[in-house]
């Protein structure tokens, strides 16, 4: 009770959390957690209630935290976190020394994190949080507006859910931070970092890994290491045979002279 007594960094990660994963039951005396998670479900467990054991879903690869604590459940209310939220969830007041933690809760409950390889054996990272919530996830925009982002709705029409009947659900949106944003976006929920799902942390890791060694074994040098030797080559070979020479594509090796001033000499000759 402590933690929402004296709200710090993890109050406001679990808030996050509880307005993504979470809900509130109608009595406002209960509130709980379910995710296919379950370490991260211990984690967040052991630091409300340590003596409480998780209850498995039925029919489903999924756990619930449940917590039977009114004043906790009041403070999640009081806060916007309140029950049926999913269409109508709106950000509480959040204190802008705790905005990272509050978001990488949420985007632990409903975001993703993905690697993609793209052109010239490189990869790229992206992320994105979903809700059912416009006004949600124009709020996220907005607090986020130093990261550059993009918005989409997906209708949600004739689906199926875990191979159940086909049938119509809300649309949704998504928020989508793509490339270097991804990266920026993932700095910012993870500085100062104490708790967080440890899988996705894991990938953002793994990318981090990857980014380091492109910079060393495949990306020409911001200046090239002869610019000289680059226009040599040009005489005689295509934009993207030269690429395939340092594993990048040809439009890279056109930016790169371009950056450096040594395009328009490629076009005279």
């Amino acid at each position: 009770v402590d933690i929402f007594k004296n709200p710090n960094e993890l109050t406001y990660y679990l808030l996050g959390v509880f307005m993504s994963d979470g809900s509130i039951h109608h009595n406002l005396k209960n509130c709980d957690i379910t995710s296919k998670d379950i370490d991260w479900l211990k984690s967040i467990g052991s630091l409300i209630c340590p003596t409480k054991p998780l209850t498995k879903v039925k029919n489903s690869n999924c756990n619930r935290l449940v917590i039977c604590n009114k004043f906790i459940t009041n403070w999640l209310v009081q806060n916007n976190c309140i029950p049926n939220k999913s269409l109508t969830l709106e950000i509480s007041t959040i204190p802008d020394n705790y905005l990272s933690h509050f978001i990488r809760g949420v985007f632990d409950g409903d975001g993703n994190i993905n690697i993609s390889k793209c052109k010239g054996n490189t990869y790229s990272l992206g992320t994105y949080i979903v809700s059912a919530s416009k006004v949600f996830i124009d709020q996220i925009s907005d607090k986020l507006k130093f990261i550059q982002h993009s918005i989409v709705e997906i209708e949600n029409k004739n689906i199926s859910i875990m191979g159940g009947q086909r049938k119509d659900y809300n649309n949704v949106y998504r928020i989508k931070f793509n490339g270097q944003n991804a990266v920026k976006f993932c700095d910012f929920i993870y500085q100062n970092n104490k708790l967080c799902l440890d899988r996705k942390l894991q990938v953002y890791n793994n990318y981090k890994e990857i980014r380091s060694w492109e910079l060393k074994n495949l990306v020409i040098p911001g200046k090239f290491d002869n610019p000289k030797e680059i226009i040599e080559l040009l005489k005689t070979k295509t934009y993207n045979e030269v690429g395939k020479l340092y594993n990048i594509t040809g439009q890279s090796v056109r930016n790169r002279l371009k950056s450096i001033g040594l395009y328009p000499i490629k076009q005279a000759i």
